[in-house]
């Protein structure tokens, strides 16, 4: 599983790369390759944070295969948190307060791991991996 996300982080640094490549600022101030690095490092950082969140849910839950109607369900009720999560920074005016925005992140990071748990469930029960 990491080898597979750090292909994926791979081809989105290149596509990033080649996109600001064409940039004519960033050619004269030759500033790509610390905006890649420090892009890279965040990405692959948020993948290993989804991974974990999708470890603990298969603990808590057990392997989930249910139909796609139901896993909108779920993925619905978890952007239903964060939306919840960002509506209270917003109306407190706390975007600068690290718990708050803490916690939108994490719902956030929730959001993204059912997305991948809904994948998993479709592939494995399906064979519909488009990457076979």
């Amino acid at each position: 599983m990491d080898n597979e996300l750090q292909e994926i982080a791979t081809k989105y640094a290149r596509n990033r790369y080649k996109q600001y490549r064409q940039n004519s600022f960033l050619k004269k101030h030759n500033t790509i390759s610390f905006f890649l690095i420090g892009n890279f490092r965040i990405m692959e950082n948020i993948f290993i944070e989804i991974k974990k969140e999708r470890q603990k849910q298969d603990i808590k839950w057990g392997e989930q295969n249910h139909k796609p109607v139901e896993w909108i369900a779920i993925l619905t009720e978890e952007v239903g948190e964060a939306s919840k999560s960002a509506l209270e920074a917003h109306f407190r005016k706390c975007y600068r307060d690290a718990e708050e925005l803490g916690n939108y992140r994490a719902e956030l990071i929730q959001v993204a791991a059912v997305a991948v748990a809904m994948i998993e469930s479709l592939d494995r029960n399906n064979n519909i991996n488009l990457l076979k």
